[in-house]
């Protein structure tokens, strides 16, 4: 089976204590994705940190790290906690993939490496993680808060594509955080309690939401946008047309449901 050609814009972290085999992996998937390798673990996840890489192959077995320690530290830290990790180990024992499994690793591969195996098993894993994006994303034909919606406009609850029997018993951001991974949703709802809690405050900003869920604006964006499919400026949308709509319910005035929700600037 012939692979597919994939546009390599998908950063991956490749982490091993031998160049060889980082220099090999360089030159099977350099031309598929964007490749940064680490022989230093502890580099790599501080840079994972700061970076949030789309995923991350780990060798097992390492003088400093090992596997394992990666595996633990990765999953530890909010950030990213959600990327997904492939082991590569030259060891095949069963106990070996195993305990990394039971670390949450996505895949485990033996060593020799195989090209197309590793890229499709790469491949799986990132198709996985882009049928949830768009299960979930945004249609770019949304309307703009700035514009006011029109017959042609369809609905927010069809682009989420969300059953009509569970749109009489939650609201969109319900649904979102529901089908987030169980281990993402504290997070993702700490997200949207943030915001919900300022949302007519004016002068509150992404920085402010930093400092409250200790992340940088572009850790923030992208953890965000990687376990819900959708960007935090999508998901401010959705509280604010959600808010606005329960406001109107209950007969508030449009100047005030403006300055509730956050329309005015």
């Amino acid at each position: 089976m012939a692979l597919k050609p994939l546009a390599n814009d998908y950063l991956i972290y490749c982490i091993d204590d031998n160049q060889e085999i980082l220099d090999l992996l360089q030159e099977q998937l350099g031309d598929r994705y964007n490749i940064q390798t680490f022989i230093e673990p502890q580099s790599a996840i501080d840079r994972a940190i700061l970076d949030i890489p789309d995923l991350i192959i780990c060798d097992l077995m390492m003088p400093t790290l090992s596997g394992y320690d990666v595996l633990e530290q990765i999953r530890r830290h909010q950030a990213t906690s959600h990327i997904p990790i492939v082991m590569l180990s030259a060891r095949s024992d069963n106990k070996s993939k195993l305990k990394s499994l039971s670390l949450m690793a996505d895949d485990f591969i033996t060593k020799p490496i195989d090209r197309h195996t590793l890229c499709f098993r790469i491949d799986s894993l990132l198709s996985i993680r882009q049928l949830v994006k768009a299960r979930f994303a945004v249609h770019a034909s949304s309307p703009r808060l700035s514009e006011p919606l029109t017959e042609q406009a369809q609905p927010i609850t069809e682009r989420l594509n969300i059953p009509k029997c569970t749109r009489a018993t939650t609201n969109q951001i319900d649904f979102i955080i529901q089908r987030c991974a169980p281990e993402q949703k504290p997070f993702l709802q700490k997200f949207v309690t943030c915001i919900q809690s300022q949302l007519g405050n004016s002068h509150f900003n992404l920085g402010q939401l930093s400092q409250v869920l200790h992340l940088s604006d572009s850790q923030i964006c992208r953890k965000v946008k990687a376990i819900s499919g959708f960007s935090p400026q999508e998901i401010l949308k959705i509280i604010q047309l959600e808010t606005a709509a329960n406001l109107v319910s209950q007969g508030e005035s449009l100047k005030s449901i403006a300055i509730d929700c956050g329309f005015s600037s």
